[in-house]
């Protein structure tokens, strides 16, 4: 994956939140958590590759990224749902920027991985920098592009 192509696979999550209409669930996270979910992701993705570039290590964590709390707090920063689909833009802009610097070296390098997922670790090990923010990228944002659009209202 090339750094523009990444960077391009945030544009219909952008899109999608820009126009905004979306219900609040009973239970599950709202399009804001969702938004602020994505960018905080990002810049933790950003982070990573920016220590591996920097020092030659690195890792990842995305307890906080998952917390509700902090979710709803991150997102309370913005004053509408477009500033944040506007944060999310700019985290994949640097998301992209730090993924283009990475040589092929760095971005095969092994940092210790941990996610979390429905209150739960659900990998904890070694996982290659480049594997991690290319499924970040295609798999991870589809599945939480489907779950904005699952809050569009029935027509």
């Amino acid at each position: 994956m090339q750094p523009e192509d990444l960077e391009k696979a945030y544009v219909p999550l952008v899109r999608e939140l820009r126009d905004g209409d979306f219900e609040r669930p009973a239970g599950g996270w709202a399009a804001e958590q969702i938004a602020a979910h994505v960018a905080i992701n990002n810049d933790y993705f950003t982070f990573a590759a920016r220590e591996v570039l920097a020092t030659g290590t690195g890792a990842y964590d995305n307890e906080t990224a998952v917390d509700i709390d902090q979710l709803t707090a991150y997102a309370s920063k913005f004053a509408y749902l477009g500033d944040l689909a506007d944060d999310v833009a700019r985290s994949a802009t640097e998301l992209a920027a730090a993924f283009g610097d990475l040589c092929s070296e760095d971005a095969d390098a092994q940092i210790p991985v941990v996610i979390h997922h429905d209150g739960r670790i659900v990998r904890d090990g070694p996982g290659s920098l480049v594997e991690l923010i290319e499924g970040n990228a295609t798999y991870h944002l589809s599945m939480h592009l489907d779950q904005l659009l699952a809050l569009r209202p029935s027509r």
